[in-house]
């Protein structure tokens, strides 16, 4: 992964995401993906 994306604002991982940079979709699955499976869990 590359050390920039670690600090990257999550505005900036989108703008990376729309570039196709796959590591930005890491990053992100990274940082929420605790909170979407806890918000998918409590709907489901």
């Amino acid at each position: 992964m590359r050390p920039d994306l670690e600090n990257a604002s999550d505005a900036n991982l989108v703008m990376a995401i729309v570039r196709q940079h796959e590591d930005a979709i890491a990053e992100v699955y990274r940082r929420h993906a605790g909170a979407v499976f806890g918000l998918a869990k409590r709907v489901l």
